[in-house]
């Protein structure tokens, strides 16, 4: 009986070794749930920006942490096998930018991360490959090392929670018209930043560019786009002080033009 039951041992053994979801997925399918199980799970996860993490590597070494990013997919050849776990052949690198970045700013636009790591055998690895550029991502991982004032981040779980929040064309028309705006060249400024609100979509972006069309619209006497512009930028934040007393204003401006248009005595 006791090689009968070796037998049966080592054939139970054998057979689950070649189950092709053994071992990670056979804790969710013994459960029958939807739960996502991996290197990361039962961690303890601090929530972090990730400005802070890159300005501060050395701080967060060895510190499993959580924080949202915009997916970059550029510059993502950073490898130091011989200081870090991470080489190649197991592992692919992706790129990021913290989730507040001004990224039409320069100084916010070089804040790019390029050493997050996944391996190329785990679940997640789908969601990097499929996502778009801009998208706005939760990270959840492990910082393995600071090699160059770098934090090198092993993803543990990642989860796509807005698809791209920019586009190319669009943070291109805010750039040109920022700039034409200070340049004082107000025809060319309106028209790249009107262009602009159709590919950027972050409630920071879009609050600047709105106030910025509703100065402009203010002054060239156009108070029907004003109003219009500063009624999108309290969509963006309903608190803005310089939303609320610029569309007060430019109501008041509205009423008396189109009282002078009906040909309406004036106070």
């Amino acid at each position: 009986m006791t090689g009968l039951r070796m037998s049966f041992a080592v054939g139970l053994l054998s057979a689950l070794s070649a189950c092709t979801y053994f071992p990670n997925d056979f804790e969710r399918i013994v459960d029958q749930s939807e739960r996502r199980y991996g290197p990361g799970i039962g961690r303890e996860y601090k929530e972090v920006s990730l400005r802070e993490v890159a300005a501060h590597a050395t701080s967060y070494k060895h510190v499993d942490i959580k924080f949202t990013a915009l997916f970059n997919r550029r510059n993502e050849q950073i490898f130091v096998p011989l200081l870090t776990t991470f080489a190649p052949e197991s592992w692919a690198a992706f790129s990021v930018w913290p989730a507040d970045a001004k990224l039409w700013e320069e100084q916010d636009r070089i804040l790019n991360v390029p050493t997050l790591y996944i391996r190329k055998d785990q679940p997640d690895m789908t969601i990097v490959t499929s996502a778009s550029r801009y998208a706005l991502f939760e990270v959840r991982g492990h910082v393995m090392g600071d090699f160059d004032d770098r934090p090198f981040i092993q993803v543990y779980w990642i989860q796509e929670v807005e698809p791209a929040v920019y586009t190319d064309e669009g943070l291109a028309a805010l750039n040109t018209g920022l700039a034409a705006l200070q340049q004082k060249r107000p025809a060319v400024a309106i028209d790249k930043l009107e262009k602009a609100l159709a590919g950027v979509w972050t409630r920071d972006a879009r609050l600047r560019i709105h106030l910025d069309l509703a100065t402009l619209y203010g002054e060239r006497g156009d108070w029907d786009a004003a109003v219009l512009h500063y009624e999108g930028a309290l969509a963006n934040d309903p608190e803005n002080a310089t939303a609320k007393a610029g569309l007060e204003k430019a109501k008041v401006e509205l009423a008396r033009k189109q009282a002078v248009e009906a040909g309406k005595p004036q106070p």
